[in-house]
């Protein structure tokens, strides 16, 4: 032990010094190689001339960040659900890996997380007061970096965001125009929806919720990304009047079924001040969704709206009416046709063509073809009871609030 009364006052000797500094002569102190990286695993600095077998050192080295794929390592071996409940460190280990390590984590004077070190014990195991030695080195690394240029850069995951004021109603038309909502505002198509994605059933912790924003940021960079109550929130935004899952969604769909993630997508609308009621359409879907548990990722509130609207006695029948029947309604009249009564009679008498051909004064070749169009134009899915029966009911409602 008086040997590690000595490496914690070597240690302590670093105190002021720059982070590679730090970093290079922690080394020589505790004898393995450290990293430093944020809470979504980007890489900040690492101690320098180390060459390893270990597959996890030489990822983060080498590409400058963890893969998705060594995050599911991370959480299936529960890592990250025991980094989060420990105070600074955690010891990790898996038949997986070639060498133990010892994570910390780093902390600003408000405690708020700012990052993490890992030290591989790729050189030598550890040592009985290797824990209290890395402890000791997380408390100086983390007042080196908010005295260094690094703290400059930080995000902060739950930092203000004028995203906040919108979703609680707070911000009105007349300071639409700040700097902050004008940002916000860059390059969004006419047409808005909202997304709540929740990673619980992957990361029940949301520990990482900024690594998975930042994540689909890259995926599909044309949205944006926010993080709202312990959710990623996505403002999503489209030149066309009906989101398309396959077309506007499908690389962060295809992530989604890989890693077991859900979002709750709101219906369209057209004016961020209106965010407040199409994010808890949003949340409703999320948790209509998971309740159902039905075998998709993204749920889509147009589909159960008037669901919704039976159990909660809705007054506005039209404001919860499924989009695609709206879009139907307005496709009619533009171009003079009758796609409206050949989704309703087709409804109406239970796919049976030639009973709903009849009643709707077609033949069941012209049905069939009404039938195609609508699947085309409108990406009804003709298997889907749960959205079949939300766009009957639709119909019904439109009828009635006529």
């Amino acid at each position: 032990m008086i040997g590690s009364d000595n490496k914690k006052k070597q240690l302590k000797k670093l105190n002021g010094k720059s982070i590679q500094y730090i970093l290079n002569n922690a080394y020589n102190i505790l004898g393995n190689p450290i990293a430093l990286f944020d809470t979504s695993y980007n890489l900040w600095a690492f101690t320098e001339g180390i060459i390893t077998d270990d597959w996890l050192w030489n990822e983060l080295t080498t590409l400058g960040a963890f893969s998705p794929e060594t995050v599911d390592f991370f959480n299936t071996e529960n890592f990250i659900l025991s980094f989060a409940e420990s105070e600074v460190i955690t010891l990790m280990q898996s038949d997986r890996l070639k060498y133990d390590r010892i994570s910390g984590k780093l902390f600003d004077y408000d405690d708020v997380q700012l990052g993490n070190i890992n030290v591989v014990a790729c050189s030598k195991s550890f040592d009985e007061g290797d824990a209290e030695l890395i402890e000791t080195l997380c408390t100086i690394l983390s007042v080196e970096l908010q005295n260094s240029g690094f703290y400059q850069k930080i995000e902060r995951v739950y930092q203000d965001s004028p995203l906040d004021d919108l979703i609680r109603g707070n911000i009105k038309e007349s300071v639409m125009a700040n700097a902050k909502m004008a940002e916000l505002q860059a390059g969004l198509e006419p047409n808005l929806y909202l997304a709540v994605v929740d990673i619980t059933e992957y990361e029940p912790t949301n520990t990482h919720l900024a690594y998975f924003r930042d994540l689909f940021r890259k995926l599909q960079p044309e949205y944006k990304y926010y993080i709202y109550m312990n959710n990623i929130v996505i403002i999503i935004s489209t030149a066309h009047a009906l989101l398309s899952v396959k077309r506007d969604l499908h690389k962060l769909n295809a992530f989604f079924k890989k890693y077991n993630i859900h979002s709750g997508i709101s219906s369209r609308f057209y004016n961020l001040c209106e965010m407040k009621e199409y994010f808890q359409q949003a949340i409703n879907a999320l948790n209509y969704g998971l309740t159902s548990k039905r075998k998709q990722q993204i749920f889509n509130y147009d589909n159960f709206s008037t669901e919704h609207f039976l159990q909660n006695n809705i007054e506005d029948a039209k404001g919860v009416c499924s989009q695609i029947t709206l879009l139907i309604q307005d496709y009619d009249r533009i171009n003079n046709s009758s796609l409206m009564d050949v989704l309703y009679y087709y409804l109406l008498y239970a796919k049976d063509i030639p009973m709903a051909s009849t009643a709707a004064g077609l033949t069941p070749e012209e049905l069939s073809r009404g039938l195609k169009k609508l699947g085309d134009l409108f990406e009804i899915d003709w298997k889907d009871g749960n959205m079949l029966v939300n766009l009957f009911l639709s119909i019904k409602l439109l009828d009635r609030d006529k």
